[in-house]
């Protein structure tokens, strides 16, 4: 009877493994079909025009990312005889076997999965804002970093505007125009404000460009003065702004404005100019502010 018992345990293992291993040839057989029907279709809208992507397609962005490190696969591709796909970069820091098999076997390129990642378009993620770029696929963090089109918020306590540099320039002007100090590019302007009033200045320029001029108050110590501009970070290096305070004694900051899309209360800049509580009047600290612009790197 134990003897029975025995193999009739036996067989129920050996039924449910092969179920388990037929499940697994089922889902590396259904990946590599879905894989095969994508790059059907899209060599089909490649064919009817160059360049022209006529045709809807919807897929799971996930097999377009390596199963290791989950960043976006660029050739070279490869995978091993069950299918699993992985980045050039997991191939070399795994001495080019499949971690996912075990034991782990070899892996070879997967020329199929590379036609159909090179053929991939996505929209720009900042599209609703006015970017029209179609890109690859595996270039979109690349863009998506430099896009003049991310979104920048309205600096001004309560308001939840967004929308691009250029939306926000006129959302500004129609909603908050006498909450900002306009100036002049290259020219001297002065401007004052309580040290406990506010932590910033909006500065408007002639180009409808906003600019914030911090003051990180410290009640004990003094002010922690710098500037940032609100636009995508590719333009930070676009201006110089130049802080001066004080008559007889001056302190004085020169540096480059660096750019942010979105106020959050505190901004670590990189540079500031210190303004101890002694140069400061009743509790006001008075500045003198240039800000100008810089011919690109």
């Amino acid at each position: 009877m134990a003897v029975d018992d025995a193999g009739s345990t036996w067989k129920k293992r050996k039924k449910r493994s092969g179920a388990e291993s037929t499940s697994k040839t089922r889902d590396v057989e259904s990946a590599r079909s879905a894989a095969a029907e994508v790059k059907n279709e899209v060599e089909e809208e490649n064919s009817e025009e160059e360049g022209d992507f006529g045709t809807v397609v919807r897929i799971n962005t996930d097999v377009l990312d390596c199963s290791i490190c989950h960043e976006p696969f660029r050739p070279p591709i490869y995978e091993c005889q069950n299918g699993h796909a992985v980045c050039s970069p997991c191939r070399l820091s795994h001495s080019g076997k499949c971690l996912v098999c075990s034991p782990p076997i070899d892996l070879i390129r997967c020329l199929a999965l590379e036609r159909v990642v090179k053929s991939v378009q996505i929209s720009c993620i900042n599209a609703r804002y006015g970017c029209d770029t179609n890109l690859s696929y595996s270039d979109r963090e690349t863009h998506h970093k430099i896009c003049n089109y991310t979104p920048c918020t309205c600096p001004v306590s309560a308001c939840a505007f967004k929308g691009s540099s250029i939306s926000l320039s006129d959302h500004f002007q129609s909603h908050h125009e006498n909450s900002a100090v306009k100036f002049m590019y290259g020219y001297c302007c002065r401007v004052a404000w309580s040290q406990i009033e506010s932590p910033f200045l909006v500065l408007l320029g002639p180009d409808r460009r906003l600019f914030l001029l911090l003051n990180n108050n410290d009640t004990t110590r003094g002010s922690f003065l710098s500037m940032i501009c609100i636009s995508p970070r590719n333009e930070e290096s676009n201006f110089e702004y130049e802080l001066s305070v004080g008559a007889k004694t001056t302190l004085k900051l020169k540096a480059s404005v660096e750019s942010t899309t979105e106020w959050k209360g505190v901004y670590p800049t990189n540079t500031i100019l210190f303004v101890p509580n002694g140069f400061c009047s009743s509790n006001r600290v008075s500045v003198k502010v240039s800000t100008k612009k810089c011919k690109p790197h």
